[in-house]
């Protein structure tokens, strides 16, 4: 999962929330943030971080000739498109 890799080599290799956790956590939760605020990169660092997406493919967009097999072009459509889920970030454990 390429975005779960990104978050946790900004957290392991530059400690960095480019993300905006921080900010969504400072909007949510004032009071414990600013307990952490001069902290946020290190509580970052050692955040756990789940993710869960929501996606739905209306149209794909591909005119041209398909470069799946007939045999797959089955199976993708025997296979719901639609996955459900919500991005989630704890920091609880640090409080």
């Amino acid at each position: 999962m390429y975005i779960k890799a990104t978050i946790v080599k900004m957290q392991k290799e530059f400690q960095a929330d480019i993300f905006g956790f921080g900010e969504d956590y400072y909007r949510s939760n004032l009071k414990q943030f600013s307990g952490l605020e001069e902290d946020w990169d290190t509580v970052f660092s050692d955040a756990e971080v789940e993710i869960e997406s929501t996606f739905f493919i209306r149209r794909s967009g591909i005119r041209n000739k398909s470069f799946l097999t007939d045999e797959e072009k089955q199976l993708h459509k025997n296979k719901s498109i639609e996955e459900k889920g919500i991005f989630s970030f704890n920091i609880e454990h640090f409080m």
